[in-house]
């Protein structure tokens, strides 16, 4: 029987919104969740998976992922349910470019749809698992 110890245990995956920026991301199993940063405690989104649709390489899945970001996090806890939007840049009201969700388009939805129907299992906990690693983008 193999173990895991608590050093083990670095936490979920990285996920940078700025190495994502134009991408179109599926962010599912998310909640909301506190960081108690320098400045006090910030909202994120911790997710349970982030999976990358368009991603150059290929889909690309994030496990246990946060996502930090005054306007990110924010609008993926509001969401009921798993989130489908491209990762944007928008100025802030103190003029500070800050990271947003950008609708995606109709064509996105359509593959998006296809391709979670393909390789997403809705667990009966009622999680999803991934299941493969290609996309039809």
């Amino acid at each position: 029987m193999d173990f895991t110890v608590p050093s083990d245990n670095t936490g979920g995956d990285k996920f940078s919104a700025a190495e994502h920026e134009g991408m179109l991301c599926l962010f599912i199993d998310h909640v909301k969740d506190t960081f108690e940063g320098d400045w006090g405690p910030t909202e994120i989104a911790a997710c349970g998976l982030i999976i990358v649709l368009d991603h150059p390489d290929g889909p690309s899945v994030f496990e246990d992922a946060w996502v930090f970001g005054a306007a990110l996090a924010p609008s993926i806890n509001r969401a009921n349910g798993s989130v489908l939007a491209t990762i944007g840049k928008e100025k802030s009201k103190n003029g500070r470019d800050t990271w947003v969700l950008v609708d995606p388009t109709k064509t996105q939805v359509k593959a998006a749809t296809k391709w979670s129907t393909e390789y997403l299992e809705q667990l009966p906990t009622g999680n999803f698992k991934y299941l493969g690693d290609s996309a039809p983008f």
